[in-house]
């Protein structure tokens, strides 16, 4: 395959992959239509921490520190787009539904003929107002359910 095939099908794979070299420096990340954060060449070469807001770099650094310790391989994690569509997340996550439903009470809605309708227009954002539930709670809940699975 030439460079320009490989760089196309990176560009069309439906997932946003990051390489990282062993001294933590962005060497290639895939730039696609559909990223769930923009991201510039001007990353190439950059400390992947000096890449992520102050907030997530004790959970990136934990990442590389899982790498390097050979306790994972991968990280898959959630992140919160409250505009994310219901039905997106459960075909992502097939089982998550019996998880909340187990959970709380308040997610039994996800079973009725009603969300059967709505399914298909309900954001995850419309979930959190009409269970209640705040929407930090609701990544946790899905973060752990993610955890649970690996």
């Amino acid at each position: 395959m030439s460079l320009n095939q490989i760089n196309l099908l990176f560009q069309h794979l439906p997932v946003d992959l990051s390489y990282v070299d062993e001294k933590e420096l962005v060497a290639f990340y895939s730039d696609t239509k559909h990223r769930v954060f923009p991201r510039s060449k001007g990353v190439i070469g950059r400390d992947v921490k000096n890449c992520h807001p102050k907030n997530s770099v004790a959970t990136v650094e934990s990442i590389i520190e899982k790498f390097r310790n050979n306790e994972e391989d991968k990280v898959e994690f959630w992140i919160n787009k409250p505009d994310m569509m219901v039905i997106d997340v459960l075909n992502q996550y097939p089982g998550l539904k019996e998880y909340m439903v187990k959970k709380s009470d308040k997610f039994k809605m996800l079973n009725s003929p009603m969300f059967k309708m709505m399914k298909k227009i309900a954001t995850v954002k419309i979930l959190s107002e009409r269970t209640g539930i705040e929407l930090d709670v609701l990544q946790k809940e899905f973060t752990k359910y993610i955890e649970e699975i690996k």
